[in-house]
């Protein structure tokens, strides 16, 4: 994470990390559920990954503390994306 959107890049460790089981205890929301029966969304991967992440970054949404993905992440991220290391998955 990133100290602001120029800020210094730490490594944060966070124990117990988040999970989401892929078996029986998985459940979704029926909210949810009709949504999803609607087919208001198309999801996919990988055709706006810089676009995807600049969005989480929420620039000019938070304030400069609040923001952790800096520039130097973004850039970090993209290059990986060419590499074919990192991805996005999209609902549009």
């Amino acid at each position: 994470m990133a100290s602001g959107r120029h800020g210094a890049i730490g490594f944060y460790y966070f124990e117990p990390r988040a999970i989401i089981p892929l078996d029986d205890r998985f459940t979704i929301r029926p909210s949810l559920r009709r949504v999803i029966e609607q087919q208001t969304f198309t999801t996919k991967i990988d055709t706006a990954f810089e676009t995807v992440i600049r969005s989480c970054a929420r620039y000019g949404e938070l304030p400069d503390n609040e923001i952790w993905i800096s520039e130097e992440m973004i850039d970090l991220y993209c290059e990986l994306h060419e590499q074919g290391i990192a991805h996005s998955v999209e609902s549009w």
